[in-house]
């Protein structure tokens, strides 16, 4: 069940196991709302962005968390450390425009 609410694949574990799939699939039918996605934070999310540096395209890939605001995503990060922008915060914030 854990891997289903974090959305992580199953269909291995459930075709090995027949019972399980059995039981997910009554779970399922007797309380669908509770596999309904309501995230709003997503955590260590990858972000994924295009560069292209002398016709050469290269991806710049980061972990950030993405909460979404009447739809809008913005990137949030908290950590206890020194108030200025670290060189990781400013490649985040130039992901996110």
């Amino acid at each position: 069940m854990k891997q289903l609410f974090l959305g992580l694949t199953v269909e291995p574990l459930l075709n090995a196991y027949p019972q399980i799939a059995q039981w997910v699939d009554q779970i399922q039918e007797l309380a669908p709302e509770i596999f309904q996605s309501r995230k709003k934070l997503l955590v260590d999310n990858p972000v994924i962005v295009p560069l292209a540096i002398n016709d050469d395209k290269h991806f710049i890939q980061i972990l950030t968390n993405i909460a979404f605001k009447q739809g809008i995503p913005r990137l949030y990060e908290w950590a206890i450390r020194h108030p200025y922008l670290s060189w990781q915060d400013r490649v985040k914030l130039w992901l996110e425009t």
